[in-house]
């Protein structure tokens, strides 16, 4: 069994939404666990130890494969794990042109819009926030406009990809870092809207809070 590590509300929760999706959780991937706090590990076997000991970076999400190896880094991990099911259409097929336009987008989700947003968990006052605020509002602006813009429900070829699970985790940390989705970009709170609602966004977010409460 495949150890997937993630925590609730991080981009770890996304891998565990696209595995979840796939119907992998259970079945190849077992989701553990962390508290990204103190670094400690919070389910299963190894509960209660140094997450440092299996993720040098102590980040998630990390994937620990049945022969040991890491994996680590959303570019790396959301495509090992649509591969484990490739009929779940988590991402296309390797090889193909879409694949590549699939990557791209990937790397735009994780060292742009990921960064811009998440960074202004750290920095909280003075010219730097403003200048942090500017970028991930920038950021967000050009997903508005390019990526989610003439009522579109998802990210890529009209489906639901593992693209789609990354971004809806990135909108949810806005309103607490105070930008506000509602009153600036309508065309992100129809597409997050529309995506909350669905069943197996539901089902795989409540299923990791069962497993948060069950620690």
């Amino acid at each position: 069994m495949i150890n997937l590590y993630c925590s609730i509300k991080s981009c770890g929760e996304a891998n565990y939404i696209a595995a979840h999706k796939a119907g992998l959780i259970g079945t190849k991937i077992h989701p553990v666990l962390v508290n990204l706090q103190n670094h400690i590990i919070v389910t299963g076997p190894k509960k209660g130890s140094d997450f440092f000991q299996v993720n040098p970076k102590g980040n998630v999400p990390t994937l620990v494969l049945e022969d040991k190896t890491v994996l680590n880094e959303n570019g790396s991990t959301f495509l090992y794990i649509s591969d484990l099911n490739p009929e779940s259409g988590l991402a296309p097929p390797v090889n193909s042109i879409e694949r590549y336009e699939f990557i791209s987008l990937l790397s735009f989700l994780s060292s742009e819009l990921h960064q811009s947003v998440a960074e202004l968990f750290w920095v909280t006052k003075g010219s730097l926030k403003e200048f942090c605020l500017k970028r991930a509002k920038d950021k967000l602006s050009y997903v508005e406009k390019e990526l989610v813009n003439n009522e579109k429900k998802f990210l890529f070829q009209d489906k639901f990809t593992a693209l789609d699970a990354y971004l809806i985790v990135i909108l949810s940390w806005t309103a607490p870092l105070g930008i506000e989705i509602e009153d600036n970009y309508p065309n992100l709170e129809n597409y997050r809207d529309n995506l909350q609602n669905m069943d197996y966004i539901k089902a795989a977010q409540a299923d990791i809070q069962t497993l948060s409460l069950n620690k």
